[in-house]
């Protein structure tokens, strides 16, 4: 496998990460056929892509909260950085 695609990458988080799997890095890289290198970078990828969706929704949530208690954005004045 010359290049890991996001779904290889998915797959490789997966089945070091879950529990009800287990691999190790080794394993899967021989699985795939690629570096144990190849596999930490996979997995380490799709865990910064895991965090920033987290962030993301806790941030949506936060905005949603501060539009219920009626603080918007217009109420405050433009800051010029």
């Amino acid at each position: 496998m010359a290049k890991m695609t996001k779904k290889h990458k998915m797959i490789a988080y997966l089945l070091n990460k879950d529990e009800d799997f287990g691999y190790s890095q080794e394993k899967i890289a021989t699985l795939m056929s690629v570096s144990q290198s190849t596999i930490s970078n996979a997995v380490k990828e799709i865990e910064y892509l895991r965090r920033i969706s987290n962030l993301e929704k806790a941030l949506s949530q936060a905005r949603m909260e501060l539009i219920q208690q009626g603080v918007l954005p217009s109420a405050f004045p433009k800051l010029n950085v």
